[in-house]
């Protein structure tokens, strides 16, 4: 990589770490830690650029300081991300901690539309005019996996953000957790002090109505009537089939709860979710996509007992991008994949 390239980059790094600033300014409660991710070739062209832009940031605790790779075909790319705790210390805040993340988010959006767009990193000359590379009418939300499940709570209740991908995503925690391989070690934890299985079962049904708070299987009319009026808001789901972590159950309830209509060609279809050939230009919509991964999970309420990729996979193919690419800068929620999406 040349220097210039070098230097480049870790100013960028040098504006996310000012947006973390500004964010703190703008709510003092706020937990955010703002990450630059780079792109692949980055990654495998200069290890050491990394290790060098990584001094440059916050400390933060913890792995905060951890550089994310950003899977893409540009020479590099640089995105932010906020990260919540991930321990379970406290877990009766859980729910709290993950609304906290909803203002992270809605809070990252407005330095989007503000206070980022006057970084002199993050400005090309156009005609010899300085221009924000950020166009704040088009700043909108992508999470997968927990990000995928928050999603919709996200976009419900954030002003700035009309439209959102959910990438693998779902609704209703005490419906996932049972199925889940994600849970595992929590749900070992708890068998130490309730060996009975019935008992957990009734148990984390009683705190799912904590989890209600932030879960956004009860935000639907959020995303029909938004706060403070306007257009409907728009989400966009992507299910994997034989998800390992996200259960396919949890993913399909939450879009029949959206009223969600399924993009065909699809390789199966979704009970009570209607489905559609065309695109999809006005409210919400669900993609399914197969990449084959086996085993696949049981069908009852117990986790597999490994995690079979899918997950992980789902977004992989490059018509994936498109699909998302479309539905963010456009606007369309439509199968652009070769029949259906199974690149398995």
């Amino acid at each position: 990589m040349t220097n210039e390239r070098q230097a480049r980059l870790e100013a960028k790094v040098k504006a996310v770490n000012r947006a973390h600033a500004h964010a703190v300014k703008l709510y003092d409660a706020l937990v955010a830690v703002f990450t630059p991710l780079v792109g692949c070739k980055i990654l495998k062209a200069d290890n050491t650029l990394l290790q060098s832009v990584q001094k440059g940031m916050p400390d933060l605790g913890g792995d905060a300081r951890s550089l994310r790779v950003y899977r893409n075909q540009s020479n590099y790319s640089l995105a932010w991300t906020v990260n919540a705790s991930e321990n379970f210390v406290g877990g009766n805040t859980v729910p709290d901690r993950l609304l906290q993340s909803a203002v992270n988010f809605t809070a990252l959006a407005y330095l989007g539309q503000g206070g980022l767009m006057n970084e002199p990193e993050l400005q090309v000359e156009v005609d010899g005019v300085m221009t924000s590379l950020i166009d704040p009418t088009s700043v909108q939300y992508l999470g997968g996996s927990q990000g995928g499940i928050m999603g919709g709570t996200v976009v419900a209740m954030a002003p700035n953000l009309p439209r959102g991908i959910l990438v693998v995503g779902g609704g209703n925690y005490s419906l996932m957790i049972w199925r889940s391989t994600a849970f595992a070690a929590l749900s070992d934890a708890w068998k130490i002090s309730h060996p009975d299985p019935q008992e957990r079962e009734f148990l984390f049904a009683l705190v799912q109505s904590a989890f209600d708070r932030a879960d956004p299987a009860i935000l639907a009319e959020l995303i029909t009537n938004p706060l403070g009026g306007g257009a409907a808001k728009r989400l966009f789901l992507i299910e994997s089939i034989g998800d390992c972590q996200v259960p396919n159950i949890a993913s399909e309830t939450l879009a029949r709860t959206f009223e969600m209509p399924l993009l065909t060609p699809s390789p199966k279809p979704v009970w009570g979710a209607p489905e559609s050939a065309e695109p999809i230009q006005e409210g919400s919509a669900l993609l399914v996509v197969d990449t084959k991964a086996q085993p696949l999970p049981p069908t009852s309420n117990l986790p597999p007992a490994e995690d079979n990729g899918a997950h992980g996979s789902a977004v992989d193919d490059p018509a994936l991008f498109e699909i998302i690419e479309r539905f963010i800068f456009k606007g369309f929620a439509e199968n652009l994949c070769d029949g259906a999406c199974d690149p398995g």
